[in-house]
């Protein structure tokens, strides 16, 4: 199964190995394994010079820790990314030893000596996934290797900027250096260095690395972008409650306490409202005419259409596949786009003018100013993009933070909803 780029951009490589211990003895072993492989099947005719062993034992080094990191902590949301393409590299931040023209052959020896899975992309857009295999994950159990035995990169990025090209393939853009830049990095170091210190604990009965709190802060420049500017997208990606399901993150404790979910509601129809200076019409935006009768699943594809006209800058024609699988038979994008126009009118300016990234910086931006209220308050909350895990106590208080900073960013109230996790 291929992984989009996109979706899973934070399953690339964010482990390096310990300098000794029974991580790095796997990694030795699974080396040894790579090389007696090439020498018996003559795949390399000849011995590696110095600089690149070197390299290549980096790369092995550096692919066996994230293997055995998913091995003990598999996550839920999909395998390792890992684009391939000669200009890409595997990892966000520095240009990793090993990583390059050399790593689809590596691929596929630690493929043929039972090391990983590797799922080629099928289509444009989509990217290389790697995963242990079952030998693998049952020798990283064997030899004791625990969290403490992984090294968290330190050099990874706060702010990574990224754009697609002409097929679709999501590409790293160096991000500007300005002071707006500086300034977002230190913020999200600032988060980090919170975040590390906090009293977070899991009580449930899944794999879950509690150390695992890196937040990165994530722009993307949409197609019509003329210069690399942090001002679309923004969100921040990482943490371990991100990529758990919300049946595990009730099991999360902050403090201590219990935890409940504060979530802004219909967050982009909002700022859409707000990016033409009106007030959304009573009840939820998504209630569109026509749309009475359906189902859960065909109203979150409502959502997703909805916000589909918000993120196309050019007249759109057909469907996304997933959103067309979602919606009733018969509910064509003209269709759609007259049910929408039906209940917002007012929003007619901003339709398929490519908005949305900016209104995900919007969103991102208040996010950011909840985390530094909350840091002043001396309150650690776990950010999931449009919403935080909050200590149950202090739910009204944050409440009232999140509100008063989404009117200061956009200049609307934007409510927020409680989520009870428990």
């Amino acid at each position: 199964m291929t992984t989009s780029l996109e979706a899973q951009r934070d399953k690339m490589f964010r482990f390096e190995l310990t300098t000794q211990g029974p991580l790095q003895e796997l990694a030795d072993d699974v080396a040894a394994l790579v090389l007696a492989h090439e020498q018996r099947s003559g795949s390399r005719k000849r011995q590696r010079r110095p600089a690149d062993a070197k390299t290549f034992k980096s790369a092995v080094d550096t692919i066996v820790a994230n293997l055995a990191h998913y091995a003990l902590f598999p996550p839920e949301q999909g395998r390792i990314t890992l684009p391939l393409g000669h200009r890409k590299r595997a990892t966000v931040g520095r240009t990793a030893d090993g990583f390059g023209k050399p790593l689809p052959a590596l691929l596929g020896a630690l493929e043929v000596v039972g090391v990983a899975t590797v799922a080629k992309p099928q289509e444009a857009g989509y990217a290389t996934t790697i995963a242990p295999t079952a030998a693998l994950a049952a020798e990283v159990r064997s030899r004791g290797i625990s969290s403490p035995d992984f090294e968290r990169r330190t050099d990874l990025p706060a702010l990574v900027l990224t754009r697609k090209d002409q097929w679709g393939r999501r590409v790293h853009v160096p991000v500007p250096q300005t002071d707006d830049a500086a300034s977002k990095a230190a913020q999200v170091r600032k988060f980090n260095e919170r975040l590390a210190v906090a009293e977070v604990a899991y009580a449930g009965n899944q794999p879950t690395d509690t150390h695992d709190r890196t937040l990165v802060r994530r722009f993307t420049l949409p197609p019509s972008a003329r210069s690399p500017r942090l001002a679309y997208s923004g969100r921040l990606f990482g943490g371990f409650w991100q990529q758990m399901r919300r049946t595990e993150r009730r099991h999360i404790r902050l403090g201590g306490q219990w935890i409940a979910e504060l979530d802004y509601g219909q967050m982009f129809p909002r700022l859409a409202y707000a990016k033409v200076g009106a007030t959304p019409p009573e009840g939820s935006p998504y209630d569109l005419p026509g749309t009475e009768e359906f189902t859960d699943e065909q109203r979150r594809a409502v959502k997703s259409a909805f916000n589909a006209f918000l993120f196309k800058a050019t007249t759109m024609r057909k469907w996304h596949p997933d959103i067309e699988q979602g919606l009733p038979t018969g509910w064509t994008v003209g269709r759609f786009k007259q049910a929408m126009l039906r209940k917002h009118p007012l929003l007619a300016p901003v339709l398929n003018c490519g908005i949305g990234y900016e209104l995900m910086y919007s969103e991102s931006e208040i996010l950011c100013r909840v985390l530094e209220r909350t840091l002043l308050e001396d309150c650690a909350v776990l950010p999931i993009h449009d919403a935080v895990l909050s200590p149950i106590t202090k739910t009204r208080a944050i409440a009232e933070i999140m509100v008063e900073e989404a009117e200061r960013v956009v200049g609307s109230r934007i409510m927020v909803a409680l989520k009870p996790s428990h």
